[in-house]
């Protein structure tokens, strides 16, 4: 047979016989996908908790799959700080808004800084935390995952930015 008699032999120029495979499976395009948005980065140690993260004063691995917004499990995720009280009932609150809007995750489990890790893990584009002080004004902080900035907000102008984002996204 032809093709395994050459397999392995070079030719006169030094080029090794190779094959390009056309087929395009939706398992090879979602692949691609994943593999293009995985970003592995250093992160700054000032930028995370490090003891929580098990490093020290060097850069600590951050993992993020910065997937776009509209192929993203979640456009946004909802964390109170605390479980209880005034700040677990705005965030409660807050996510069944965000429901209405967009899709959206809500995370009570850990320290707000593993729950800001695994959101970027999975591909979360931003993170609303609600914090001591939103119940008193009524504002949130959000957290871009590609920037790591956060942003003071009040939950109508997030609501607002929301909006014109999906209808922007829709044109």
């Amino acid at each position: 047979d032809y093709d395994t008699s050459r397999h392995g032999i070079v030719d006169a120029d030094g080029n090794h016989p190779h094959v390009v495979e056309p087929s395009f499976g939706l398992d090879r395009m979602v692949m691609a996908v994943l593999d293009a948005a995985w970003k592995p980065a250093l992160s700054a140690p000032h930028l995370c908790d490090a003891a929580e993260l098990g490093g020290g004063d060097d850069a600590v691995q951050r993992d993020v799959l910065a997937l776009p917004a509209n192929i993203a499990p979640y456009q946004y995720a909802v964390l109170p700080l605390r479980r209880r009280g005034e700040m677990l009932t705005m965030a409660d609150d807050l996510h069944t808004r965000l429901l209405q809007l967009v899709r959206a995750d809500f995370d009570l489990t850990a320290s707000i800084s593993k729950r800001y890790r695994r959101q970027d893990e999975i591909g979360t584009p931003s993170c609303i935390t609600v914090d001591m002080q939103s119940p008193e004004d009524n504002t949130v902080t959000v957290r871009d995952r590609d920037t790591m900035q956060q942003t003071r907000l009040t939950v109508d102008q997030l609501l607002d930015r929301i909006r014109q984002e999906h209808v922007a996204a829709l044109k």
